[in-house]
């Protein structure tokens, strides 16, 4: 499997490419929600969408695409 990690969460000048919700705390002023992407990325179809998973989160969507931050999340290790 590849791995890249080219994203933005907010669309400023870019011309397609990873739109990705920022949830969770702290909130950055701009960026767009999981739901929002879904919503743009359903009739833009510039962009593809990821899903920002959080620590809390139970159950892990049914996603192709999904992204983490680890030390913004704190997921330890083994969790990774």
């Amino acid at each position: 499997m590849k791995f890249f990690d080219a994203h933005a969460h907010c669309i400023k000048n870019q011309a397609g490419g990873i739109l990705l919700g920022m949830e969770g705390e702290p909130y950055f002023e701009g960026t767009l929600t999981n739901r929002q992407v879904e919503l743009i990325t359903q009739t833009d179809n510039r962009f593809r969408s990821a899903y920002y998973v959080l620590s809390e989160f139970g159950q892990i969507p049914d996603e192709r695409i999904l992204k983490y931050h680890p030390r913004r999340e704190k997921y330890t290790s083994e969790e990774v």
